[in-house]
This record gives C-alpha cells, sequence and structure tokens, in this order.
C-alpha cells in the first residue's frame, strides 16, 4: 500500500485551509488527553473557517449546495435539538446554571452549522481518513504506554494483574475513552477489509494488531457500555465479512479470534467480566444503583414530560432521589446516566423525538453508502446513550459532534 505523506494530505490547501482542517484533525485526537486543547481547538478551526469564507470571497450557497442533500437533515435534527435546550430557558428559574448548561451544548449548534458551510475542499475522503488515522495512532500509543507500565508494576511492584484496569490504567472516565476506543476500532476495521487484498503483510498484521490493542484497552478502562459495545461491533464485523463480503473462511477465522479474545478477558481480568453481571446483587440490590437513578428518572419524566428546564432539571432530579431514599444521588448531584432519559428531563418529548431522529437518519444515511465505520459508530453511539448521559459532559459531545460532522462531509459515492 502506497504511503501518504503529511505534506501530500494537506496539498493543494491555502495556508488557511490546512490550519482549519489540522486544528479539527488535532482537536479529534487529543480529546483523550486534554479536554481543553480539543475545545480550544475546535473554536478555533470554526473562526478559521469563518476567516477563510471571507478571504477567499466564495459564496456561501454554493459551499452549502456541495453538501450531500441526505447529510442536510441530520445536522438540521443537531441544530434543532440545541435550540430545544435553549428554549426550555423559557421556564427555567434557575437560570445562571440554564446558560452554564446550553453553553456547554454549543457544539450541537455551531459544529452542525460549521460543517453545512465547510469549504468542500478541505474535508476530502482522503483527509477525512487521515484525521480518524491520526486518533487510532494516539490511543494504540496511550495504550502501550499504559501497557508498559502496568508491567512495571506488576514485575517491580507487586501489583496483582486482575486489579490494573479502569482508574488504574487509564484515569479518564471509563465511559467517554470507551467510546473513543470503539469508534477507532470500526474504523480501523473498515479500512483493513476494504483494503486487504493490496496489503502487504506487514501491514496486515500492524492493522490487526492496531485492532487488538484498541479492543484490549477498551477492556483494561473496565467500561460496560464499552464491553458491550465491544460485543455489537465484533457482531456487526462478522455480518459484514459473511453476508455483505461474503468471505466465509475470514468470517470463521475472525470468529474463532473473537471467541478467544473473549475466554482470555474473562480468565485474566474477572473485573471486567464482573461489570457485565454486577447490575444485580444475590440479594437483589443494586451494586452500582444504576436501576434506581432510571427508575427515579423516569419518576420524574412521567410528572413532566415537556422536562423541566436545562437549569432546573439536576435540583429536580435531586429532589426526586430523596424521595426514593437514594441520598448519594442527592448529596453527589448524579445525573441520569443515561443521555435519552437527561434529554427528557431537561428539554422534554420535542427534544427526546430530535435526538433519536438524528441518530435514525444519520443510521439511515450510513446504510445507504454501505459505510460500516460510519453505521458501527452511531450503533455504538446509540448504546453508549443508553448507559451515560453522553453530552452531560463535552469530552462525548465534541467527540461525537466532530465524528458525525467529518463522516457527513463524503462524497456520493457508496463505500464498502
Amino acid at each position: 500500500m502506497k504511503m501518504t505523506s503529511v505534506t501530500n494530505i494537506l496539498e493543494p490547501l491555502t495556508p488557511l485551509q490546512r490550519i482549519e482542517y489540522v486544528l479539527m484533525a488535532v482537536a479529534m485526537a487529543v480529546l483523550p488527553l486534554s479536554l481543553n486543547i480539543s475545545v480550544y481547538a475546535v473554536y478555533a478551526a470554526i473562526v478559521a473557517g469563518v476567516v477563510n469564507l471571507v478571504v477567499g470571497h466564495e459564496r456561501l450557497s454554493s459551499r452549502v449546495g456541495a453538501r450531500d442533500r441526505r447529510a442536510l437533515p441530520i445536522f438540521g435534527a443537531a441544530v434543532l435539538l440545541w435550540l430545544c435546550y435553549a428554549v426550555s430557558l423559557l421556564w427555567t428559574t434557575n437560570l445562571a446554571e440554564g446558560l452554564l448548561r446550553v453553553s456547554k451544548l454549543l457544539p450541537l449548534l455551531l459544529l452542525a452549522l460549521y460543517f453545512v458551510a465547510a469549504a468542500p475542499a478541505i474535508y476530502t475522503p482522503r483527509r477525512i481518513r487521515a484525521a480518524f488515522w491520526l486518533q487510532a495512532a494516539v490511543l494504540v500509543v496511550l495504550f502501550a504506554v499504559c501497557a508498559v507500565r502496568m508491567l512495571w508494576r506488576i514485575l517491580f511492584q507487586g501489583a496483582s494483574y486482575s486489579q490494573l484496569s479502569g482508574s488504574g490504567f487509564y484515569p479518564l472516565h471509563h465511559a467517554y475513552m470507551a467510546y473513543f476506543l470503539l469508534v477507532a476500532v470500526g474504523f480501523v476495521y473498515s479500512r483493513a477489509v476494504e483494503l486487504w487484498p493490496r496489503l502487504a503483510t506487514g501491514v496486515k498484521v500492524a492493522m490487526v494488531a492496531a485492532i487488538v490493542a484498541l479492543s484490549s484497552f477498551i477492556v483494561a478502562v473496565n467500561s460496560r457500555a464499552g464491553i458491550i459495545g465491544l460485543a455489537i461491533v465484533a457482531l456487526i464485523v462478522l455480518c459484514h465479512i459473511t453476508f455483505v463480503r461474503r468471505q466465509w473462511r475470514a468470517a470463521l477465522i475472525v470468529g474463532v479470534a473473537m471467541l478467544l479474545f473473549g475466554g482470555g478477558v474473562a480468565a485474566l481480568l474477572p473485573r471486567s467480566e464482573h461489570r457485565l453481571t454486577n447490575t444485580f446483587e444475590s440479594d437483589g440490590s443494586t451494586s452500582d444503583a444504576r436501576v434506581i437513578i432510571y427508575t427515579t428518572a423516569l419518576d420524574a419524566i412521567c410528572h413532566q414530560p415537556w422536562g423541566y428546564g436545562a437549569g432546573d432539571y439536576m435540583d429536580v432530579l435531586g429532589q426526586y432521589y430523596l424521595m426514593h431514599n437514594y441520598e448519594h444521588g442527592y448529596t453527589e448531584r448524579q445525573n441520569s446516566h443515561n443521555q435519552y432519559l437527561d434529554t427528557m428531563l431537561a428539554a422534554g418529548w420535542p427534544a427526546e423525538v430530535l435526538l433519536l431522529a438524528l441518530l435514525l437518519l444519520f443510521a439511515l444515511w450510513a446504510l445507504r453508502r454501505r459505510n460500516v465505520a460510519a453505521l458501527i459508530f452511531i450503533v455504538v453511539t446509540a448504546e453508549n446513550l443508553l448507559f451515560e448521559a453522553m453530552f452531560y459532559r463535552q469530552w462525548g459531545l465534541l467527540f461525537f459532534c466532530i465524528v458525525y460532522g467529518l463522516f457527513l462531509q463524503q462524497s456520493n459515492k457508496k463505500i464498502t
């Protein structure tokens, strides 16, 4: 496979266009390392995009017209979802908190508008793939560093390998880290399966090693959503190889490898297996309080299906925690740990419909284009939203907005 240099990727962009592209690619890649750098890079890229539009004397209508028309409703759903949160300020009593929450959701609005108006010359398929490769490379290197540190602790500090998972392996919140990793797995797989016949043996080995490393990282951070998501990705991969690519022998080999990987995880890292079985203890209590949190949130939603407002819903949820005798949720100000419930609590069923539409429209777009990487992205997004209020923190929201925006920049040509 012919390697493309950084210089070739950036040609023939103007200096300002290069800055715009590099800032967005860096914003996606460094999220696991620094949220602040990513936030600054995103907004700097947006500013650079506006400057490019003005300096280049381009017509905004021509840029918008170059977009895939099927992508425009998806961007529109993101804008309307943000507007629902903004409108909920009308019945919010804690306006300061509401303004803070709505401002943290700005990527839904700004990045949707940015990608609709972005210059088609900047986000070509090749440059989009380069951005995803950069993100995957950062995660693989990060896993290697963490694994070496883990081995050092085992060999020289007497640590038990079974305990070196979760925050002990990498301190970033496990749900968000697993989300980054699942998307990277989907992308690397999609490139591997597309290029496989043309790849040299060494490159094939490197791609397989990258997928194994990323998958191992998901297990090591000990995320319930991540482990379930990895199983879902494995199922999509098997179905894709078997029924789309029609590579029966490859499907058998991959299936056996997945079984061996799962068995190894269960044997070597029982804590990760326990994450899937500890929702209920033997006495019926909930070890991680997920059930009582969801029950409490649903109770609050039933009393106000239009939402409590972006500034008030967390306070209201706290009061419902007290009503359900869950004092820990009240004192720790816990969110609902579920984005679907969180959206309903804040902005009601109109926002929930828009959230579901955003996911469904993207899934249909990915299916029409036969883009397996995009399909894996939206499926693991929908799954992760069940276990975490992913848009409550900008780690999840910013990453989601960048990735779905980059995917929707691609041409109308179907990718198999």
